[in-house]
């Protein structure tokens, strides 16, 4: 069976980049951004076959995800004898065809020996993830926190754009991944951004050694899968939304260098104190150095100033865990409601 492995870590760390950057391999599969694994995990991680009715909950969720996150550059073409029929066979085997049933408008490949899975939620789920899989491998994605926020200031999104807020879930969710790999050394990856931009080629040389696969650097391959992504030009659902519009813009485009150091002129000094006072100690493990040399009682009283604030973003992530546990045909339900309500904003806005 196709091999399936994670690119984990918080959004807008240069995921994209790489998903992108892998898919012109040939020997790997990088559909879209999806969460559909952990999504439907709980309700069918022990199952053996999946009812027409399971198949639906699944399509359902995959045909709702595709307007809330469109699905530029790839096809989703679920056979019909599972929609029809269902399946038999394990949870993970019921991925490896979902994931499977994303074919590349440019690139299509009639064998997929290894499917990676992107999507920042997997870095939540991670015990979760390995309990269907559990010989997966992981490459965590890590970006200077400091950009990570100024990314998260310009960008349209769905979430604030507060400095504070984005510093206490860039250390949640890095914290999270950095456990993980402690646990399971030999399955993580880390990749810096920054080496991803500087130094392309070695670093995917890394990857593909972690990954067991030739390595293969292919400009034209490459510019075949950016040239997937300038199908957003076509897509209603993108026009109406400015942060995927930017996103596969920029996914379309060669990479680029310039937003590395941005963050020393895009952040304010307040800014910048607040992101070090949450991010510098577990920063500095990746060599990102602290450029206000702030004393520690300042570090504890921004860290105090913003302790209700870090509570109800802890209180976010317990409901969000809890909320995987909940009857998967109420779950399909809410996210398609969601979703809806999402569009709806789009209209208006």
């Amino acid at each position: 069976m196709t091999q399936i492995n994670y690119i984990i870590g918080i959004g807008r760390s240069g995921t994209s980049l790489l998903m992108s950057l892998l898919g012109s391999h040939p020997e790997l599969h990088a559909p879209p951004e999806n969460y559909f694994s952990v999504f439907f995990a709980h309700a069918f991680a022990k199952k053996n076959s999946f009812s027409p009715q399971d198949i639906q909950l699944i399509h359902r969720f995959n045909k709702a995800f595709s307007k809330l996150q469109p699905y530029v550059g790839f096809e989703y073409l679920l056979p019909k004898e599972i929609i029809t029929n269902g399946f038999n066979g394990t949870y993970l085997e019921l991925c490896n065809e979902i994931y499977s049933s994303f074919q590349h408008a440019v690139l299509p490949k009639k064998e997929k020996p290894i499917i990676i899975d992107k999507n920042p939620v997997n870095t939540l789920f991670l015990s979760e993830l390995a309990s269907i899989n559990p010989s997966a491998k992981y490459v965590l994605m890590i970006r200077d926190y400091r950009a990570n926020i100024l990314s998260r200031k310009e960008s349209i999104h769905l979430l604030s754009p507060r400095a504070a807020f984005n510093a206490i879930r860039w250390a949640y969710f890095t914290r999270k991944a950095l456990r993980w790999k402690k646990k399971f050394p030999e399955q993580v990856l880390v990749v810096r951004y920054e080496d991803l931009v500087h130094e392309s080629d070695a670093i995917l040389q890394q990857v593909f050694d972690f990954f067991g696969v030739t390595p293969i650097f292919s400009e034209e391959l490459r510019q075949l899968e950016r040239r997937g992504y300038e199908h957003y030009k076509n897509d209603i659902a993108i026009e109406q939304s400015e942060r995927a519009r930017k996103k596969y813009e920029d996914l379309s485009q060669p990479i680029f260098t310039s937003r590395i150091d941005k963050w020393k002129t895009g952040l304010t000094e307040t800014e910048i104190e607040i992101s070090e006072a949450f991010c510098n100690e577990i920063g500095t493990i990746f060599d990102y150095t602290s450029q206000s040399n702030q004393k520690k009682i300042k570090n504890y009283l921004i860290r105090l100033k913003h302790l209700p604030l870090n509570l109800k973003i802890r209180v976010n992530f317990i409901k969000d865990a809890l909320f995987y546990y909940l009857p998967i045909s109420y779950k399909v339900n809410r996210f398609e409601k969601y979703v809806a309500n999402i569009e709806l904003k789009r209209k208006k806005a």
